[in-house]
């Protein structure tokens, strides 16, 4: 018989236990694999010069970027920029990743925004954590899980919106019952001296129009009464045509004799359900804002015609849904806005006029009330270009004002 080295048991002991070091491995990256990959937050790994390592399935979804078009390139190229909280450029040493790198700190729960190239501004909530190898003090990485909250932070916008509506609401109805006030001095006054002016008096015509422009001013107090008392107002039904026609002298005197108002009425019958005073308020609001988007004069477009929308249109400010529409439209071609601009026009007390120039409330009431009569607003601006207000109110069949006309 041949003796059985004495080392054989050893070395398949060391061969059992590589093989299950082997399967034990092989099973930990698979349930490493299995997780990383059910993350629904991003995860996004970068060496301590910003190339990226490691990147996670939800990441790929997040950024609308594969992997491989992320790994070994640098997460601080000019692909996208990153925005504070106010929505303005974050500095490149406070950006989370880099901040992680360069003080070796972790930071929890911060909200950047994400802007990149033809798409909307990604708004995500960052946890960012350096790396560090035992006994070092430099970071060798850092690794940042984020979470995409655009859409809560649309919501919480929403919310804080209607706050700040709610304290207008309340300005504007202390203010528009002292103003009601000196209108009534101004109207009367005016009206006690036309009673005792001639009929062919050449002054009499300038007076008329002090009165009139002063009822219009006391219907649209009367309607800001209504708005901070929440309640509606006279509602006529009307052919939106015959308002604007009726209010373009005023609008051409408002905006001033450097701009010309052009304006464009379809053939079809406009017929709205509205308060008057309050869509007069509108046309003002817009005709004023396209003035000053022009600065030293040009013109400004008033278009009324109707549309059906056979489907619902998902836009910036809201939903529009399928229907008939009285379709108001305001152009200019002035300067038009940036994005992050376009995205802020409607917001309470917020303007880019010089001071004294504005207030931010115009288009904020300009939503209020379109929203109010049921209808939608949409805004179209071209850097350079100008820009293109869209109110859609719902349209009333044709005949529900008695020998309506086209």
């Amino acid at each position: 018989m041949h003796a059985v080295p004495s080392d054989i048991a050893p070395e398949r002991r060391r061969e059992a236990a590589r093989r299950m070091v082997e399967r034990l491995t092989l099973e930990s990256e698979a349930r490493f694999r299995t997780v990383f990959g059910a993350l629904h937050e991003g995860v996004l790994m970068v060496d301590a010069d910003g190339e990226i390592l490691l990147v996670n399935p939800a990441t790929e979804r997040l950024l609308g970027v594969r992997a491989e078009q992320m790994i070994g390139h640098s997460a601080f190229d000019d692909r996208w920029s990153l925005l504070d909280e106010q929505g303005l450029a974050l500095a490149p040493e406070e950006q989370p990743l880099r901040r992680a790198i360069r003080t070796g700190e972790a930071e929890r729960n911060r909200i950047v925004g994400l802007r990149r190239t033809d798409a909307p501004i990604l708004w995500l909530e960052v946890n960012s954590s350096p790396l560090l190898r035992e006994g070092e003090a430099v970071p060798y990485a850092a690794i940042a899980t984020f979470e995409d909250i655009t859409r809560r932070r649309e919501l919480e916008e929403r919310l804080r919106q209607g706050e700040k509506m709610e304290a207008i609401g309340q300005l504007a109805g202390g203010v528009a019952h002292d103003f009601n006030n000196l209108l009534t001095v101004i109207c009367g006054n005016t009206a006690f001296v036309l009673e005792q002016m001639g009929a062919n008096d050449p002054r009499r015509e300038s007076l008329e129009e002090v009165v009139a422009a002063g009822e219009r001013a006391a219907a649209m107090t009367r309607s800001l009464l209504s708005i901070s008392r929440r309640q509606r107002g006279v509602v006529s039904v009307i052919d939106a045509r015959d308002v604007v026609r009726a209010l373009l002298p005023l609008l051409q005197r408002m905006v001033g004799p450097e701009w010309r108002l052009r304006f464009t009425a379809g053939e079809a019958p406009a017929i709205v359900s509205v308060e008057v005073a309050r869509l007069e308020q509108v046309l003002m609001n817009l005709a004023i804002n396209a003035r000053d988007a022009m600065g030293d004069g040009g013109a400004v477009d008033l278009t009324v015609e109707v549309a059906r929308l056979e489907a619902r249109r998902e836009t910036r400010f809201g939903a529009i849904e399928a229907g008939d529409y009285v379709v108001l439209t305001v152009s200019d071609a002035g300067s038009g806005m940036h994005d992050d601009v376009l995205s802020r026009v409607f917001e309470p007390f917020f303007t880019t006029k010089g001071a004294g120039r504005g207030t931010g409330l115009g288009l904020a009431t300009v939503l209020g009330i379109v929203k109010q009569c049921g209808g939608a607003i949409e805004v179209e601006s071209v850097l350079g270009s100008g820009t293109r207000f869209v109110v859609y109110l719902p349209r009333l069949a044709e005949g529900i004002i008695e020998g309506t006309r086209a």
